[in-house]
């Protein structure tokens, strides 16, 4: 088996299962990330960051700047778990496939979240 850059093995791209895991979980990381930057636009007003149950408007508002949290969250979940599996499975190819699963839910998730969020309109203080 061949080393690739020192890190892993070839293995990884010729297994079809993680490389259809990892090709899905960039797909949808660069969708949710195509979104956001298409949909945020630049206010003066505050616009709802995050949903709280403690407020009585039930989300918190924040900066306009502050919804590309979103677009940096799916990149940086994304890059992370693919590296992690990458690394994984050279000695446990069931747990590398089974953290690109789970980044497949937790992108799922991240899109519900950023598109009901960014289809709040802001409220004019």
């Amino acid at each position: 088996m061949i080393m690739f850059d020192g890190i892993v093995r070839r293995d990884f791209f010729r297994d079809r299962t993680a490389l259809v895991a990892s090709i899905v979980a960039l797909g949808m990381a660069v969708l949710i990330i195509i979104r956001v930057l298409f949909s945020v636009q630049q206010f003066s007003d505050k616009v709802p960051i995050r949903y709280t149950q403690f407020d009585i408007e039930q989300f918190e508002r924040g900066d306009w700047y502050s919804l590309y949290e979103l677009a940096g969250f799916a990149f940086l979940t994304t890059a992370a778990s693919i590296v992690i599996a990458m690394r994984l499975h050279r000695e446990k190819r069931d747990l590398a496939v089974a953290v690109l699963g789970l980044q497949l839910v937790v992108l799922i998730f991240a899109a519900f979240v950023s598109n009901a969020l960014l289809n709040i309109p802001p409220v004019v203080s």
